[in-house]
């Protein structure tokens, strides 16, 4: 049995007594990709102790890094997936026991959010769920985009012109619209309306590691949605560095 304050994985394995010689990790975060929120996570984890601090990387999206003083070690973070995030974090050897140590805390900081951290053998079935979660994230947010643009105009019953929702007559034939008009457009703005929470469910089910829907399964109930990931090339896994202890390393 755990210890009291242990953190123990589902399996009820301390996680302390898994990171002993490890270099790597590969975590999973209930979240669409690497926000701001998942960030603080990560970076409160690190820098909690040993004098970890995160590098200022111009490409937060993908990729982030700490390091303690000149020469005592970096932490590489690399995105691999998104919906939900999926990343590898390396610790360079130089980095030692305070290496490991920040491994431990990134792992327990992915359980406090209702992430996990996941083994080598788990990876590539991760990986190619992520491209299948991915591509329909892409696909989601590309109806909700279609769906946001809905809410910004009206159609003419006698053209095929579109005009902006407050028009009172048609950029088109210049017809002038009437109430039963009006009454067509607030309901056809409703469906849109719906339609958009019902997407932003299904990308809040992505994100939350849920499994994907089929077609005729019925949503859940509705949510926001959340702006999209920036438009960009996932990356490749990385190589994970030598998971065995070298003479001399720091501490």
């Amino acid at each position: 049995m755990a210890r009291e304050g242990q953190v123990t994985e589902p399996a009820g394995v301390s996680l302390r007594r898994r990171w002993t010689g490890r270099h790597y990790a590969h975590l999973l975060l209930p979240v669409p990709y690497l926000t701001e929120p998942a960030v603080a996570v990560l970076d409160a984890a690190v820098t909690a102790a040993d004098g970890w601090r995160p590098y200022d990387d111009a490409d937060p999206v993908l990729a982030r890094r700490w390091h303690r003083h000149p020469a005592a070690g970096t932490l590489r973070l690399a995105v691999l997936g998104w919906y939900p995030l999926l990343v590898t974090v390396g610790a360079d050897p130089a980095g030692g026991r305070a290496g490991r140590r920040a491994l431990a805390r990134l792992a327990e900081a992915a359980l406090s959010v209702d992430g996990r951290p996941l083994s080598d053998a788990e990876l590539p079935g991760r990986l190619r769920a992520a491209a299948d979660r991915g591509a329909a994230a892409a696909d989601l947010h590309e109806r909700a985009a279609a769906e946001r643009a809905e809410l910004t105009r009206r159609r003419c019953p006698a053209c095929p012109a579109i005009s902006d929702r407050l028009a009172t007559h048609c950029g088109g034939c210049d017809r002038r619209f009437t109430g039963a008009d009006d009454e067509r457009r607030d309901a056809a703005h409703r469906a849109a309306s719906d339609r958009l929470h019902r997407l932003g469910t299904e990308l809040d089910r992505l994100a939350r590691d849920r499994p994907m829907r089929t077609s005729t399964d019925e949503p859940t109930p509705p949510t926001d949605v959340a702006g999209g990931p920036p438009s960009t090339d996932r990356p490749t896994t990385p190589e994970p560095v030598d998971q065995a202890d070298r003479p001399g390393e720091s501490s």
